[in-house]
């Protein structure tokens, strides 16, 4: 509730701490793709098809080959926590719903620190950080997702 007060108020507000404190990787890919990107939550697995060509995939347990693309696969999903290409389609979703991105390194005192933004026509802003430019995108998107309890 506390999250939604400082949205209405126009304050600027950040990705909630379980968001802030997940690492990249494929749990938040998982979490962008449904939260985010509003995709259809999609079971790892034998059956799962690529998801950058949508070709077949040689399952071997915790990660799969695309028979067309070649690609080694650990995620239904694209890497958008750790590849900035994939990162980039997270902005540009959010740009389709009028949410646009500003995307910065912090200042000198804290280097390597990467600074995303989400700014709605209306002026509410919502921010991530991270380690790297995809991650902190995609903290941000999620702050702007919340609340985690479930997709709508």
């Amino acid at each position: 509730m506390a999250q939604q007060e400082q949205h209405i108020s126009g304050e600027r507000a950040g990705a909630p701490p379980q968001v802030e404190s997940m690492e990249a990787g494929p749990e938040m890919d998982a979490l962008v793709a449904v939260r985010v990107l509003r995709l259809a939550a999609v079971e790892w697995g034998e059956a799962t098809p690529c998801p950058e060509c949508g070709g077949e995939m040689r399952y071997c347990g915790a990660r799969s080959r695309c028979y067309n693309c070649s690609e080694w696969r650990y995620s239904a999903y694209r890497e958008y926590s750790t590849e900035i290409a994939a990162a980039w389609e997270v902005v540009g979703a959010m740009a389709a719903r009028g949410v646009v991105a500003t995307l910065t390194t912090a200042d000198v005192t804290r280097p390597g620190v990467w600074l995303a933004w989400f700014i709605s026509a209306d002026r509410r802003q919502w921010f991530g950080e991270g380690a790297t430019a995809p991650l902190a995108i995609c903290r941000a998107a999620l702050a702007v997702a919340s609340p985690l309890e479930s997709p709508q």
